[in-house]
């Protein structure tokens, strides 16, 4: 199984997932084409919000020719700074969801790969010694968890021999 780190890079500032990694990559998945878009989105650089420049260029009209007057330093300096906190509270929303999106693949890595080893642990050391499995505390304690899927029509042919009722459910 890959790592947390192999799944994302962040050289230059690419936050984008890794494909090369997956190579089944479905559309429900972090990797897909449209989150990818999301994910490498670019990160908003901060101005200071120091010197402004006080010089405004004239806007020619068909009409007349005017020139705009200049705007106030301490208006320009106050705009300057509500942009800067709106841009900072967009890139932090956006880690976040980032984060989100990330823990989201993690977990459903680490289900997959319980699922496999449940696939695995049925396929190879319960259906093939079913009459000795039965007796097993390990079988007992996985029955709860549930048949994989997969394998509830083969197990189904089993349980009429281990004396469970018919009407079981799977």
């Amino acid at each position: 199984m890959l790592e947390p780190e192999d799944y994302c890079t962040s050289e230059n500032g690419d936050l984008s997932l890794s494909l090369h990694h997956s190579p089944d990559v479905n559309l429900n998945s972090p990797n897909s084409p449209s989150l990818q878009r999301y994910v490498s989105a670019p990160e908003f650089v901060f101005r200071d919000a120091g010197p402004v420049n006080l010089s405004s260029k004239p806007i020619l009209n068909d009409k007349e020719s005017c020139e705009l007057p200049k705007k106030d330093p301490h208006e320009a300096r106050r705009h300057r700074m509500e942009c800067d906190k709106i841009m900072q509270n967009i890139t932090k929303k956006h880690q976040e969801n980032l984060m989100r999106l990330r823990a989201e693949q993690i977990k459903r890595n680490a289900d997959a790969e319980k699922a496999e080893s449940r696939i695995n642990y049925w396929v190879n050391d319960v259906i093939p010694n079913w009459d000795t499995a039965l007796q097993s505390i390990e079988l007992h304690a996985d029955w709860w968890d549930g048949i994989p899927s997969s394998l509830r029509c083969q197990v189904r042919l089993f349980v009429p021999s281990a004396g469970f009722p018919a009407f079981i459910c799977f």
